[in-house]
């Protein structure tokens, strides 16, 4: 009946976007070491914790991602089947690469989609719910 999607932009590249809002360098070894913590601690941990897991996770990756951190990201998707890896060419590529993704995985004809950020965490019953109201 219909297929859920969580989208969450991690790293993409946008010209202009150089320093978060506290004057901090973006993108760097350091701002990627910290993010995927962040990343991990929080929201990762929050989406592997859905109570119901009748959903899919896209998770958008700039294509210049260095190896180090590919090697992470590929570790934590081996480790939650729902978690998936898709490297987009910085934001310009991102509403391009969602609708391909999206396309290409739409089996049912109905859609829900929930963006949310690399750095925040949902309830445990936040699919459960979303769902249950269709």
């Amino acid at each position: 009946m219909f297929q859920h999607f969580i989208l969450t932009l991690f790293n993409l590249r946008k010209k202009g976007w150089n320093e978060t809002k506290s004057q901090s360098k973006v993108l760097t070894h350091i701002w990627m070491e910290n993010r995927l913590k962040l990343f991990e601690q929080y929201c990762y941990s929050s989406i592997k914790a859905q109570n119901k897991k009748d959903f899919e996770w896209l998770v958008f990756f700039d294509k210049t991602t260095p190896q180090i951190f590919r090697e992470k990201i590929s570790e934590l998707s081996s480790n939650f089947s729902k978690f998936i890896s898709i490297y987009a060419d910085g934001m310009d590529d991102f509403l391009p690469s969602i609708t391909r993704e999206i396309k290409n995985r739409l089996t049912e004809p109905y859609l829900i989609t929930t963006r949310l950020d690399n750095d925040d965490n949902l309830h445990q019953d936040f699919v459960k719910e979303a769902q249950s109201i269709l």
